[in-house]
């Protein structure tokens, strides 16, 4: 079951990636449950395609790309990195604040991020791990 909207989200990011965006009203959407309400009542300039950097004191920086897509009354959040998709879940919205859960190969993880115009900055977390996250949108 969860394979198909990976493939789509997979399919999402290559189309994001390979161009300015424009195959996005092209793309199927498929809704998901477990997202907080709240995020409902957010305004749409969260939306967008981040390009970020993750940043873990004594390695090397690595890029990455989050998806903020509106899907009817909800917020849904793909982080992209290297060739892997991560959905992320628990997703909660307050003013200029994203907060989201997800899973990784070493555990649960979360991503917290403030978002002020184009530039985004915040924290990911996971066990006893610290990623410093900072970027733009790019779309």
């Amino acid at each position: 079951m969860i394979a198909r909207p990976l493939v789509a989200r997979a399919a999402l990011a290559a189309a994001l990636l390979a161009s300015s965006g424009a195959a996005l009203g092209a793309m199927p959407v498929t809704p998901r449950g477990g997202v907080d309400s709240t995020a409902a009542s957010e305004p749409n300039s969260m939306r967008g395609v981040y390009r970020i950097v993750l940043e873990e004191a004594g390695r090397a920086p690595v890029a990455a790309t989050i998806v903020v897509e509106r899907q009817y009354d909800q917020l849904e959040v793909s982080l992209l990195v290297d060739d892997r998709v991560s959905l992320l879940h628990s997703v909660k919205a307050d003013g200029d604040t994203l907060q989201a859960k997800f899973s990784t190969a070493g555990g649960p993880a979360t991503l917290s991020l403030r978002i002020e115009g184009d530039a985004v900055k915040g924290t990911m977390t996971s066990k006893h791990r610290a990623w410093k996250v900072s970027g733009e949108r790019s779309a």
